[in-house]
This record gives structure tokens, C-alpha cells and sequence, in this order.
């Protein structure tokens, strides 16, 4: 019944009943498979077991006989109820639990506030950011106060407001914590044979130039051979020397100032062009050349072992424990039922498949930036395990990007950067094939951005849009909005990463059976 028959139904029940008998509301009327008008009324615990007698019981049947149209086949059901902080947070997380499991597993452990007053109860529902926006999108709010208002005598109003998320790591107790383990140093090492100490003994290994020419440090030590070398004289008529090494993985500029006449004859004899040298000193920024420069104060002649040298990327092992986010189960009843099919599981669902989204601050992945991942683990296509966090950017979001998915500078407030999160993604697609509709576009962005801290994300790849277009031998009516509707996949907020993999999940496992016929 829509609202208008729910009032006049109430106004003509209560008009053939006493003041004292009117302990009812109409919780709903449903036909159901008999067609047989099923009418249930809603009593409060007390008014139930005190007042709802037998003759009380006839009374009410025999007005809602005049109420319902002749030839209609109904019987009442009473139901009774109470109006409880208990029970309503009960029935909250019912409700969240039948429509859907992966939002009940978002929601379970938030804060849950019950104002009951005279005829109208306020829930107030703490939600982490990433769940605030998709619960006001898809009116859950309202959706909630309807099913709470079937349950429970009064109005319901429900207002949902952001909390940051407490750290997973600290929230999983069993979870160790452990930082993602490296095999790359910060300060690669030469090897080299020190023959001569012209200034000084040098005493530390010398660090590539390459990884020295970042920061200023006040103590470093470098080698090379020399490319070019000058002798200068300063303004108070003392002899200075300015050289360039190169060690093949850069090259800096060097600044010897000698202290006495023998060291100006030393560096002379010496510090020649293409000689191999050893260099410990002062590594500062030369502002007027934006350029690195080493004041050297030792210096030594060596044999540099250029096999020592490698400029391949090394890039990070696979952290052995989940830092900043864990992954969680995934639950859904729905997932054997909606999906039961029949024959063997085709070859392309077998083994790991993780399926995953990213929405970003723009479409260029050199110039934007990843702010939500969102993914889903399939093992022989069953989803077992969700990956979801929003990323700061640390940036402003653009008005265009946010009009898509949704995601707010507000929303990011507190959220991990990408640096803290990616080490646990790369773990989460371990052994794995990746796979995303259209799923180009956000390998490229992943990659890009994955390699800048030293994570190569190498694994196979599966395209659900390239599926589409050659199972269904069609080139359009492809994306993810279009095929969802067409295979009834629930897509309800599209453009939010996590929920956008569900639904491609779904129709990955969709189109690997159509495509085995």
C-alpha cells in the first residue's frame, strides 16, 4: 500500500475501536502466492500480551472485512513488537545484512546511536568516508527508515555522518605488523680498490651518483673517472681545482680547495683526465646551477670495479604480512544461487583471479593520481576475499573527477597515500591474474604509479570489456552499465571502485560460461 492507503486504512481501523483497543499500526498488506491479502499489524510487547484478546481479535477482523473490497480473500497477522535501542539495532543490521552482504561487512562495526521520543525514533549511524557517500547515492537512509517503520510503532528518521576508520592492523588483533621487505638499497655501493691516498685515507664504499645527487648530505663518498678537470685561482690568489667524475650511472662536479703548497702539487700530479678516483667530502646544492657539488676533502686514486654497477631496477619482495589495509571475507548467499551453474568450470576462472577498479583524479596517468582501489580475490570462480581503501592524494580532487565517482577532498581527510597501501595490493594479487573491464586503463595507471615505489605489478591480465565484444560479436552496448542490465547484475553505484569490481566479477564468471557453450 502506498502511504495515502495506509492512513485512511488506519483512520477507518481505528474509528470501529475504543480508545483503549487502538494499540495498532498497519506494518504492510502483501498478496501473497495464493493471492490472499495478507494484512500484518504491528503491537507493542506490552499491549499485546494485556490487551489482544480473542474478542479483540474478532472486532479487528471483522472491520478490516468492511475495509477490503468484496471478493478478496485476506487474513490478519499480528506481530508483536517493541520499540528498544536492542531491537532496533537488531533490525538495523538485518536490514543491512539482507541488502547486501558486502555492505553489512562495511557496517558492522559502526557506531550506532537509537533517540527514541514521543512517536518518532532518530538513528544516528557512524559510517567510515568511502561507505558515507554511497549510503546517501543510493538512499539507504530512507530505504532503512521504511524497513525500520515496518518493525516498530513509531516514525524513523535516519542520518548517516563520516568517522575515519580505525587502523585496520590495530582492529585485526591476530594480524601482524610488519613494514614490506626490501632487496633495494637507498645507497647502491661500488666496489672499488683504493692504490693511493693523495689527500686524506678514505674509508667508506663509495654510493652510485646516481642515488647520492638527491639531497644535500654532509658526508659522502663518491668515485668516477674524470671527464673534465681545471685549475682555477680565487680572488685572494689561492689555487683551486674544479673536476667532473662519472661512474656511469651519473656524473657531479667536484671542488678541492688545498689547505698547503703540497697538496696543490699532489692534485696537479694526479687528478688528471680519465684517471679513476675516490672522493669523500661535502655534497651540497650550487643554487646558482641547480646542480649537486662535492667539496671534497679526501681524496685518493682507485681501480673502480665496474662490474659492481647495475642500473636494473630491483624492485620491492612481496611483503610477508598486510601493513595498513587487510583484506576482508566475502560473504554473499546470493553468490551460489545467482550463479549455479551447471558443467565444468571453464579453464579461464580457474586458479586466482583478482578483479579490481581504481578511480583517480583524472584520465592521464602521468599527471594524475590514484585515489581509491577497490578489488575482489576469485579462486575458481568463487569471490573470496574484498580489497578496498580510499587514497589522499594529497592534492586537490578536481570538480570533474569528483562528479564521477563521487570521492571528495573531504572524503580522503585521513586516508592512507599510495605509498602506504600499495606494498599490501601487491601481496593481495600475488600469484594472480588481473582483470578489470577495460582493464588497460587501469593497469597503466597501477603500473606507473606501483614502479615509482619500486612495485612491479607483471601479472596477467584479463579484459571483461574485450570479453564482451567477442562473445557477444558486437562492438557497441559494451560497458559495464550495459552488460550488468542486460545479465541483471546488480550495479548500484557505479563509479565506486569496490562496488564496480563486484559487478565485474559477476559478469567476468557471466561471459566465461557463455563463452565455453
Amino acid at each position: 500500500m502506498i502511504n495515502r492507503e495506509i492512513d485512511t486504512f488506519s483512520l477507518l481501523l481505528n474509528d470501529g475501536l475504543a480508545e483503549k483497543e487502538q494499540i495498532f499500526k498497519l506494518s504492510k498488506a502483501i498478496l501473497n502466492e495464493n493471492e490472499e491479502l495478507v494484512i500484518q499489524l504491528l503491537v507493542n510487547a506490552d499491549d499485546y500480551d494485556r490487551l489482544l484478546s480473542d474478542e479483540l481479535r474478532k472486532k479487528v477482523n471483522a472491520i478490516v472485512k468492511g475495509i477490503v473490497p468484496e471478493g478478496v480473500f485476506y487474513h490478519v497477522v499480528y506481530r508483536k513488537t517493541e520499540t528498544t535501542d536492542r531491537y532496533i539495532t537488531q533490525n538495523v543490521y538485518e536490514f543491512f545484512n539482507e541488502q547486501s552482504s558486502l555492505i553489512y561487512n562495511k557496517i558492522k562495526g559502526a557506531k550506532i546511536d537509537v533517540e527514541i521520543n514521543f512517536g518518532t525514533v532518530l538513528i544516528k549511524m557512524g559510517v567510515t568516508p568511502d561507505m558515507y557517500g554511497y549510503l546517501l547515492e543510493c538512499k539507504y537512509g530512507e530505504k532503512l527508515a521504511d524497513y525500520l517503520e515496518e518493525r516498530i510503532m513509531e516514525e524513523v528518521e535516519v542520518e548517516f555522518y563520516r568517522i575515519q576508520p580505525k587502523d585496520d592492523a590495530t582492529k585485526q588483533g591476530l594480524i601482524k605488523i610488519r613494514s614490506a621487505k626490501t632487496v633495494r638499497s637507498e645507497n647502491r655501493l661500488v666496489n672499488v680498490r683504493v692504490n693511493l691516498n693523495i689527500i686524506g685515507a678514505i674509508a667508506m664504499q663509495p654510493t652510485y651518483i646516481v642515488d647520492a645527487t638527491k639531497s644535500e648530505k654532509n658526508s659522502i663518498t663518491l668515485c668516477g673517472r674524470v671527464t673534465d678537470v681545471k685549475k682555477q685561482t680565487s680572488k685572494a690568489g689561492k689555487d683551486f681545482f674544479k673536476a667532473t667524475i662519472d661512474d656511469t650511472t651519473g656524473s657531479v662536479n667536484i671542488l678541492m680547495f688545498p689547505r698547503f703548497p703540497k697538496h696543490v702539487k699532489d692534485i696537479e700530479a694526479y687528478l688528471l683526465l680519465d684517471a679513476e678516483i675516490c672522493v669523500e667530502g661535502e655534497l651540497k646544492m650550487d643554487e646558482r646551477s641547480g646542480s649537486y657539488v662535492l667539496f671534497t676533502r679526501k681524496f685518493a686514486l682507485c681501480n673502480i670495479d665496474y662490474s659492481s654497477i647495475s642500473l636494473d631496477v630491483v624492485y620491492n619482495e612481496c611483503p610477508e604480512y598486510y601493513c595498513k589495509v587487510i583484506p576482508e571475507k566475502y560473504i554473499e548467499t546470493e553468490q551460489s544461487e545467482l550463479f549455479a551453474y551447471t558443467g565444468e568450470l571453464p579453464d579461464i576462472l580457474k586458479g586466482k583471479i583478482v578483479v579490481f577498479d581504481l578511480e583517480t583524479t583524472g584520465l592521464t596517468a602521468s599527471s594524475c593520481k590514484i585515489i581509491e582501489i577497490g578489488a575482489v580475490l576469485m579462486e575458481d570462480g568463487i569471490i573470496k576475499e574484498t580489497f578496498s581503501t580510499l587514497i589522499d592524494p594529497m592534492e586537490h580532487i578536481p570538480d570533474s573527477a569528483s562528479e564521477v565517482n563521487h570521492i571528495y577532498d573531504k572524503d580522503v581527510v585521513g586516508a592512507p597515500e599510495f605509498k602506504d597501501v600499495v606494498g599490501d595490493f601487491y601481496k593481495f594479487c600475488q600469484g594472480a591474474t588481473l582483470c578489470g573491464h577495460n582493464v588497460g586503463f587501469d593497469v597503466g595507471f597501477l603500473t606507473l604509479h606501483a614502479k615509482k615505489e619500486f612495485y612491479n605489478f607483471d601479472n596477467p591480465t584479463l579484459d571483461t570489456l574485450d570479453m564482451a565484444r567477442r562473445t557477444l560479436k558486437r562492438d557497441r552496448r559494451n560497458t559495464l552499465g550495459d552488460l550488468c542490465k542486460e545479465f541483471g547484475i546488480e550495479l548500484e553505484n557505479a563509479h565506486r571502485a569496490l562496488f564496480d569490481t563486484i559487478a565485474t566479477a559477476k559478469l567476468l564468471k557471466k561471459l566465461a560460461y557463455l563463452s565455453n557453450k
